[in-house]
């Protein structure tokens, strides 16, 4: 017979109810979203590029847009994304041209897409599922921007740090009122 976690007492230990828990949470700090990483990459304006671009065409949209990556699209709607890395593992190492060289060839087919209330947990699940630098998100299937992981990156590390504050103004007001503490 497996171990409770709680004493004799019937509480539950520290330990125990840490793992119980998958992850920092607080009541006050709402979990993330797509649509909140998108937000904070500033104004969403998506770098696109048409199914009949070349890979220098999306290159040199990816440099005026200071973007790793821009979304491929069709009048039926988005077609695949394309970014610096499959520039770097699919066009180099073949020695094809930039110039003469279609995006469709060499782009990462549109595989993975969610929706603006979709969680960051979510969204990096599905890169990880699929082998994947970049989401679209779309919203009632228009698209309405890219995310990269360095995008939920930093929406999980402000999350994170969120929380922390939370935390850390919860146990000042707790001793304040004299009833937390070190």
């Amino acid at each position: 017979m497996a171990a409770s976690p709680r004493t004799e007492s019937g509480e539950q230990g520290v330990l125990a109810a840490r793992l119980a828990i998958p992850e920092a949470q607080h009541p006050r700090v709402p979990e993330p979203t797509g649509k909140t990483a998108l937000a904070r990459s500033g104004p969403l304006n998506v770098a696109t590029v048409g199914e009949e671009a070349t890979v220098l065409d999306a290159l040199k949209v990816m440099a005026e847009r200071d973007t790793a990556a821009v979304a491929v699209v069709s009048p039926a709607g988005i077609v695949g994304i394309f970014s610096e890395r499959d520039h770097a593992r699919n066009c180099l190492p073949a020695n094809r041209t930039a110039k003469d060289t279609p995006v469709v060839d060499i782009m990462t087919p549109f595989v993975a897409g969610v929706a603006p209330a979709d969680t960051l947990r979510r969204c990096q699940s599905l890169m990880n599922e699929r082998h994947v630098t970049h989401l679209a998100v779309l919203d009632q299937g228009r698209l309405v921007g890219l995310l990269s992981e360095a995008d939920l990156l930093a929406a999980r590390i402000a999350y994170f740090e969120r929380i922390f504050q939370e935390t850390e103004m919860d146990q000042k007001l707790l001793f304040l009122r004299g009833t937390y503490s070190c």
